[in-house]
């Protein structure tokens, strides 16, 4: 008997029935809900545990983003020192009286664009008339250098009661901004003055008018900071007077064009920050400190006369980035000591401090 006769012996013999034998199939079992329920938990677990980890390293990015966008606004500011033998002005004013509409031409960030591959920009921009005379072209350009990516605002704003009033005068500039969350260093003062010399001790190293050279920073340019974050968006409301908390908060958030080179005072719309920061108050207060301008015939100030300047700050958690005199870039710690914070946000102040 042949292998295959065998086989279909045991066949017959051990499965009885044949003519209703039937194809064995496997049972098919769902998960039961308790199952289900134990599986969502798992992921929602592996999810909790993962999330902060992706959030931590996209702000880990973000923040070496912004550092990267601090240097490179540093090294182009010594580009027009090698260039011109002083850093650029703050602001370039030209006072003929009390107004101050027509008078602020353009500012040190505007100054700079050829050094950080804006010269097209730049060739856009006349600098022969005042900031409100230039095109709304220039002015709602997006530089994205100027702009830190942790930012909680906007990269352009829109400001109708600026608008309105530059309008009323004839300005061309329009009402739309491309926002600049980096801010010039204005030392540790919170006064406007066409007289920056008259700070003292407390100048930094940018102000109206005030043209700084490596010889003027006598603290060192290692110990020296140049440019610092200025933060804007809803979570960076606005807040008028030293020491302002959130009692006397105006539902205004901190932003600031660019290319806007004159203090806004609280009087104006939406944009009623400045180009420049000081260290009168903490790193990262919130509210932020909004401009001010106590003199009326400010052409003619010296300093004193309850004006204020806005405070650093940033989105990331703890601290903001500063790019220091010598273009090295810092993180500072929102903790850091308030003698040590003022210190290194001046050029002559005679202190024997470093950042820790």
């Amino acid at each position: 008997m042949g292998v295959m006769a065998h086989m279909c012996l045991l066949f017959f013999l051990f499965v009885p029935n044949w003519s209703g034998v039937r194809w064995m199939k496997t049972t098919k079992r769902g998960f039961t809900l308790v199952e289900l329920l134990v599986v969502i938990a798992i992921i929602g677990i592996l999810v909790g545990l993962l999330l902060p980890a992706v959030q931590a390293a996209r702000e880990a990015a973000r923040r070496m983003q912004c550092s990267n966008n601090l240097k490179q606004t540093a090294l182009s500011m010594h580009n027009y020192h090698d260039t011109y033998k002083t850093f650029p002005q703050g602001a370039i004013v030209k006072f003929g009286g009390a107004s101050l509409s027509s008078n602020f031409y353009v500012n040190a960030f505007a100054s700079t664009l050829p050094f950080i591959e804006q010269g097209a920009l730049q060739d856009l921009y006349n600098f022969d008339v005042p900031w409100e005379q230039q095109t709304p072209a220039v002015a709602r350009t997006v530089i994205s250098t100027y702009f830190c990516p942790s930012n909680a605002g906007e990269d352009v704003v829109s400001d109708t009661a600026i608008g309105a009033v530059l309008a009323s005068f004839g300005a061309t500039v329009g009402d739309t901004f491309g926002v600049s969350t980096y801010r010039l260093s204005k030392g540790a003062h919170g006064e406007w003055s066409n007289k920056p010399n008259g700070y003292g001790s407390a100048k930094g190293m940018f102000d109206l008018g005030l043209k700084t050279s490596f010889r003027d920073i006598i603290d060192g340019t290692s110990n020296t900071f140049c440019i610092g974050e200025g933060a804007s968006g809803g979570r960076r409301v606005l807040c008028a007077g030293v020491d302002c908390d959130e009692s006397g908060t105006v539902e205004t958030v901190s932003a600031t064009g660019w290319m806007i080179p004159q203090p806004i005072p609280d009087a104006a719309g939406l944009i009623r920050n400045s180009n420049f920061a000081g260290t009168v108050e903490p790193l990262n207060k919130n509210p932020t400190t909004s401009t001010n301008l106590a003199e009326a015939d400010f052409g003619n100030a010296a300093p004193g006369g309850g004006d204020t300047v806005g405070n650093f700050g940033s989105y990331h958690p703890g601290g903001a980035n500063f790019a220091l005199a010598d273009g090295s870039v810092r993180f500072v710690g929102e903790t850091v000591d308030m003698v040590i914070y003022r210190a290194v946000s001046t050029v002559a102040g005679g202190e024997a401090v470093s950042l820790p």
